[in-house]
């Protein structure tokens, strides 16, 4: 497994952590967070610091359980790394919510510049909504 590779998946588990230093330590300062299919529409969230900030607003309200890393994918030009992995989430209520994701992660100078996440924004909405 390549750097990019470890990398992108080390971001996987940081998440699950909640370990915000390793999140700012992978991100390149220019990152961009990218939800295409989001349920209240597309959004991105720009620059590490705005990043970091948004994950640690997240972890107060819903907690990775884990994570079902499905394959990993190295692009031809080695700066691109296509993830499939399943999510298993808690929210604050203590409710489950499990989702399929897929990303596209692209890196610059060895960090992440952009991490592009694609789910099934049905079964997000719905959890979202209890």
């Amino acid at each position: 497994m390549t750097g990019v590779e470890k990398t992108a998946n080390a971001f996987l588990d940081f998440l699950k952590e909640k370990n915000v230093a390793g999140i700012h330590n992978i991100w390149h300062e220019k990152g961009v967070l990218e939800y295409p299919f989001a349920p209240g529409g597309a959004y991105n969230v720009q620059g590490r610091d705005a990043i970091v900030e948004k994950l640690e607003h997240a972890f107060t309200y819903k907690t990775v359980s884990h994570f079902d890393h499905k394959a990993t994918y190295l692009m031809n030009d080695e700066n691109h790394v296509f993830l499939e992995f399943d999510g298993y989430l808690v929210n604050e209520k203590g409710e489950s919510y499990t989702n399929n994701y897929c990303a596209l992660v692209e890196f610059k100078e060895g960090k992440i510049i952009l991490f592009r996440e694609y789910y099934n924004s049905l079964i997000r909405q719905k959890f979202d909504r209890q």
